[in-house]
């Protein structure tokens, strides 16, 4: 019966920790990365805490009270971390202001102080939970507080995910989503089915999920820049044109770059692609994306209603170049030339009509400084 109960966290556990061993072959590229990591450990370590606590429970004995009494409080203490872990992750991805990002941390770590207040009045008073003289675990009336609790996250984080929709991916967004719905019917289920576990089970499918659809990507952006692929540009590309979302392109080679190779070698050359990609994405908001086109060529996706955003974010693209042109300590000057194309979602338009308007744009004006 205990096999049959744990069985389902073992199979879970070993989902996570393949996924942790891969991300361990594999650098952290950025803070969103590292927080997906940082979830599934939690993950891993509360089906641990669980199946310690299903193995223990009814088993005579001091010792083993004691442990069923300890994992149970750990597992209430830190209930509510993978889904904080969760939220910061969407923070991460979607927030652009430093200060309300800060501010959402402090809340989702109130929440969690609580619940480990909750835990230490539990010692004193049984509300959560109990561990009778036999070594059978028992709720509190208190467990059913701990649970709202735990819904009421779910549903601010459901909100919070409907907000945003229309700046997450198609592949994304139900991952996102996903992180809410998929425990929180298992915690009904689990409720109503006692003994059965299903809540992290279904956060473990939830990783599986965002490993496949987003981590992956991450993992194989480009190896120089660290940016994102044309697949992947041309994939967003097409999501926004069958939704006939707005946006705009804009397309950049860089001036010369064949003669920073030959004069001063293809690291330099390397070098020089970091630095433009650095201040390609120091140049827009964090909405918007820039990818590694091909070569020396970038492409930068503007999530915008208003085509006067492009020419701002052009001229903010001129100034940044001229202060990192300013400050570089090199032999050569960094130059760019830049052509734009805005898709104002009412035309039936293709990819590669959209991408060869702003490259024909970005062309005449290369042309010209010769």
């Amino acid at each position: 019966m205990i096999l049959y109960r744990i069985d389902l966290s073992v199979y879970s556990f070993l989902v996570l920790l393949f996924l942790a061993i891969d991300l361990y072959r594999h650098p952290i590229p950025n803070l969103k990365t590292r927080l997906y990591q940082r979830a599934l450990y939690a993950n891993m370590f509360i089906l641990l805490i669980e199946s310690i606590s299903w193995i223990v429970d009814g088993i005579p004995g001091t010792h083993f009270r004691l442990l069923n009494y300890i994992a149970n409080s750990i597992l209430y203490a830190v209930n509510l971390l993978p889904l904080s872990l969760w939220f910061c992750y969407f923070d991460e991805s979607l927030i652009l202001v430093e200060r309300e990002k800060l501010l959402r941390k402090k809340i989702y770590l109130s929440l969690n102080l609580f619940t480990f207040s909750l835990v230490f009045l539990n010692l004193f008073t049984g509300l959560l939970f109990s561990i009778d003289q036999n070594n059978i675990f028992e709720r509190g009336l208190g467990a059913t507080l701990s649970a709202g609790l735990n819904y009421a996250c779910y549903l601010a984080y459901v909100i919070s995910i409907l907000k945003y929709r229309k700046y997450l991916s198609d592949k994304t967004f139900p991952v996102l989503l996903s992180v809410a719905i998929f425990p929180a019917i298992g915690g009904i289920i689990q409720t109503k089915f006692y003994g059965l576990i299903l809540v992290w089970p279904m956060a473990t499918l939830v990783s599986l999920l965002g490993y496949i659809l987003i981590e992956r990507e991450e993992m194989n952006r480009d190896t120089v820049t660290q940016l994102p692929t044309r697949a992947l540009l041309e994939e967003r590309m097409k999501s926004k044109l069958s939704k006939r979302q707005t946006f705009a392109i804009i397309m950049l080679d860089l001036d010369k770059f064949k003669s920073i190779n030959d004069n001063f070698g293809h690291r330099e050359g390397d070098e020089a692609l970091k630095l433009i990609s650095n201040l390609l994405q120091k140049s827009i908001k964090q909405y918007d994306q820039a990818y590694r086109y091909a070569g020396d060529e970038f492409v930068i996706l503007l999530e915008t209603q208003n085509v006067v955003s492009v020419s701002l974010i052009e001229r903010r693209l001129i100034k940044n170049l001229n202060k990192l042109n300013e400050h570089l300590k090199k032999n050569y000057k960094l130059s760019f030339s830049f052509g734009s194309f805005y898709y104002d979602g009412t035309a039936q338009e293709s990819i590669y009509h959209i991408l060869a308007e702003a490259d024909k744009a970005m062309y005449l004006q290369k042309n010209s400084k010769s």
